[in-house]
């Protein structure tokens, strides 16, 4: 997502000063302007009209990876001056993850989910994090896929979000086999309610993999500690 400081668009090229997530390191910083574009060639192609296309291309401020944006041109002050609008990430941004101790068959799904939400796919994200759900189950064993769904409720409850109908419905949908984040009967998945699945994703594996995982690498590495003092 991008990040503007100071006015928002429309603006002058010169004036635009953006920043959000690297799509290649994955931090949040600036972008510097790597590319001028050809305000007199713009002018002639389109001067008559408010739908001009233009990559401009940037530069990560902590990387230097190459971030290509469109933008559309709405408007020129003058032959020399186009002013900018709807800007489109070309490469997008993938949300971070952490995957300590989740295992790959876990991983491939979420992978793929997150590709799903990079792109704006919100139906598809959360018919992935059904697939994830599954895996999860499914590597745990079937018994647990009630402690699956008890996880994620408990993390809707902790959102506030426990006593709304759509929300149940909605996780109850991606932990149940047999249906479909993007099933027609529920509520549409937009930007907001992605963003919400994801954490609750987070949260699922955090406590069902990830804090489990460390608990036992730690005592491993006291067990160890131990056993070569006492050696």
């Amino acid at each position: 997502m991008l990040v503007f400081y100071g006015k928002q668009p429309p603006l002058n090229f010169h004036t635009i000063s953006l920043g959000g997530q690297c799509p290649h390191c994955g931090q949040g910083g600036s972008y510097r302007p790597a590319s001028v574009p050809e305000n007199g060639i713009l002018h002639s192609l389109f001067k008559d009209r408010a739908d001009g296309k233009v990559t401009l291309s940037y530069l990560c401020s902590l990387c230097m990876g190459s971030i290509p944006i469109e933008w559309t041109i709405v408007g020129w002050s003058n032959e020399s001056s186009p002013t900018l609008a709807y800007p489109k990430e070309l490469i997008p941004a993938r949300e971070p993850f952490d995957f300590n101790h989740v295992p790959d068959v876990v991983k491939r799904e979420i992978d793929e989910a997150l590709d799903c939400l990079s792109v704006n796919s919100y139906h598809g994200f959360a018919a992935m994090c059904r697939r994830a759900v599954q895996a999860i189950a499914g590597d745990l064993g079937a018994a647990q896929s009630s402690k699956v769904e008890s996880q994620m409720m408990e993390g809707l409850k902790m959102a506030g979000l426990d006593n709304e109908v759509d929300w149940t419905e909605l996780v109850k949908a991606v932990v149940k086999a047999g249906h479909d984040g993007s099933h027609p009967n529920l509520p549409e998945v937009d930007g907001d309610r992605a963003g919400i699945l994801l954490e609750l994703m987070r949260d699922l594996t955090l406590e069902l993999y990830t804090r489990p995982g460390r608990i036992k690498e730690a005592a491993a590495l006291r067990k160890a500690a131990i056993a070569k003092r006492q050696a």
